[in-house]
């Protein structure tokens, strides 16, 4: 065990085993790694997979050093087994992505992903997100039936295709300064609509795409923006726990009715205000960002007991892919897309039956791999993700973010900033929502440039 104690704003390096000091070390640099090759190789095409990794290192790494009690009370041959399963996952992963980005060029064979859109389309686009979710808040939106989840995904798409595109023009100073305000205004305005239902996770992947977007197009890391970006999220997770309490039906995981902008964001200020600076006084503590982030403890208590407690799934999660991708027009009774995590939350105690229908819980795809077939899950589940954004992320490189084939590509980012999503939830998501981002870009495109003039 390292001899002494250190301590610094919650982070705990004592306890720790030798071993374990060393698969923390390697899984830093796999995770830091391969985003450092991409900014010193220019930039060339979106960093799918090192997004990836940088959460995964969020979610998996960080909270070993960060005095979690659930974390260091585990036995250390188990703490070990499970920094070996993360490090097997990345290493299958890392192999599959690189090798991805290193296969034969690809782009010109597809004239429809190269089809250009001219720079007025994403201000339309821009406007209708803002309309959907006002909308979706407050209650105007007229019935849609079956036929919401469709909307739902198209509206999706098309206001994370429009912040893309916008903000990487703002990145590259296509836009003077009115438009560079209207631009964040009304970002800003979309993003607190959306929070008011009291969910952070629906935005957060949103605004890091629109950071990302902006970060291409200056060139560079937006070192002020990925701050705010940080600090803003930071300081509404303290108070989110009032605002859901005061707020949420009795039993439920939302508000019934629509919340007042000026009162709900009054409260919720206030909450996390008092976190801060009045923590005395308030009844319930919040819990840290690290600590909502962190997957590393739940993937150690089911790799502790699994198979030698429980034995392994065989492909339980993974069989529910066809019910999932069928659209809900076709099958109005479709379970939820949670029905993979709310699966393995319940076989593992995490939830009840009961409760799956009120909360929600995130499970994360390793652990999902582990309950399945264990090591070989784990090798299987980071081959299908190195796959999953490497050929993405190497098709952006060869085309430019006026085409289709770019702003489609694009859709893969909130997956890859989202890392806790089943294999399962994650396909539905994507095979529903890049057709429709397809369909509706083609509709507004004209046909691609003559090579020559590229």
């Amino acid at each position: 065990v390292v001899g002494g104690y250190a301590s610094f704003s919650g982070f705990s390096f004592s306890g720790l085993a030798l071993g374990e000091w060393f698969l923390i070390s390697c899984l830093v640099g796999l995770c830091l790694w391969p985003g450092f090759l991409w900014f010193r190789q220019g930039k060339r095409g979106l960093p799918l997979g090192e997004i990836f990794l940088l959460m995964l290192f969020m979610n998996y790494v960080l909270p070993c050093v960060s005095s979690r009690e659930d974390w260091l009370g585990l036995p250390p041959v188990v703490r070990i087994r499970t920094l070996m399963a993360v490090g097997l996952f990345m290493v299958c992963f890392l192999v599959c992505y690189r090798s991805s980005l290193r296969t034969q060029s690809s782009g010109g064979t597809f004239p429809l992903l190269r089809r250009s859109l001219n720079k007025n389309w994403s201000w339309g686009f821009f406007g209708i997100w803002l309309a959907w979710v006002t909308g979706l808040q407050f209650n105007l939106l007229p019935n849609l039936g079956q036929y919401f989840s469709v909307f739902r995904v198209v509206m999706g798409a098309t206001g994370l295709i429009a912040v893309i595109n916008l903000f990487y023009r703002m990145g590259r100073r296509e836009f003077a300064p009115v438009k560079r305000l209207c631009i964040i205004i009304g970002f800003s305005l979309g993003m607190a609509t959306t929070f008011l239902g009291g969910f952070l996770s629906g935005g957060i992947p949103l605004i890091g795409s629109a950071v990302l977007a902006f970060g291409l197009g200056r060139g560079r890391i937006p070192a002020i923006g990925i701050i705010l970006a940080l600090l803003t999220i930071a300081f509404l997770h303290l108070g989110k726990a009032s605002y859901r309490s005061q707020y949420w039906d009795e039993g439920q995981n939302y508000s019934g009715h629509s919340v007042d902008p000026l009162e709900g964001y009054s409260l919720w200020l206030k909450s996390s205000w008092d976190q801060i600076f009045h923590p005395d006084a308030v009844e319930s503590k919040s819990t840290s960002m690290l600590e909502r982030a962190s997957l590393v403890h739940i993937l150690a208590g089911v790799i502790a007991i699994t198979p030698e407690q429980l034995p392994f799934l065989y492909g339980k999660t993974y069989g529910m892919i066809p019910i999932l991708i069928v659209p809900r027009f076709f099958y109005p009774n479709k379970p939820r897309g949670t029905l993979p995590a709310e699966t393995l939350g319940i076989y593992y105690g995490y939830q009840t039956e009961e409760g799956a229908d009120h909360t929600g819980i995130t499970m994360g795809p390793l652990v999902e791999a582990w309950a399945n077939f264990g090591w070989l899950g784990l090798a299987g589940a980071g081959v299908f993700f190195g796959l999953l954004f490497g050929f993405p992320a190497h098709l952006s490189a060869q085309l430019r973010p006026s085409e289709i084939g770019w702003l489609v590509v694009a859709n893969f980012v909130p997956f890859c900033i989202n890392s806790g999503g089943t294999i399962p939830e994650i396909l539905a998501s994507l095979l529903t929502t890049i057709p429709m981002a397809i369909f509706v870009l083609y509709i507004i495109s004209h046909p691609p440039e003559n090579p020559a003039s590229r």
